[in-house]
């Protein structure tokens, strides 16, 4: 199996975890804020990116702060790190390499 077939697999039910996805539904809002994190982490960084969609006061119509918190989970380190960004600061080699 090839590792995105796997990784698939894996944020299905972190989506829902996350309430991503609600009764297997995702809001619209969200398949935005993917795409938009996608463009936001080639402008800006991994970093400068993941800070501005972990911002909780930011005036959205869904929270944002979920993109990265679902990452975080499908990565397997939200036992030690509170926040993606936290990771990314732990790890400076990963924040180089393609999410």
């Amino acid at each position: 199996m090839r590792k995105i077939d796997k990784l698939i697999q894996q944020a299905i039910p972190i989506i829902t975890t996350t309430e991503i996805a609600i009764d297997g539904i995702i809001d619209k809002q969200f398949k935005g804020y993917v795409s938009s994190y996608g463009a936001a982490i080639t402008q800006s960084g991994l970093l400068a990116a993941t800070v501005f969609f972990e911002n909780e006061d930011a005036d959205t119509e869904a929270k944002r702060e979920k993109i990265p918190k679902a990452i975080l989970h499908l990565i397997g380190a939200q036992e030690n790190f509170k926040k993606l960004s936290d990771y990314i600061l732990d790890n400076p080699k990963e924040k180089d390499k393609t999410v």
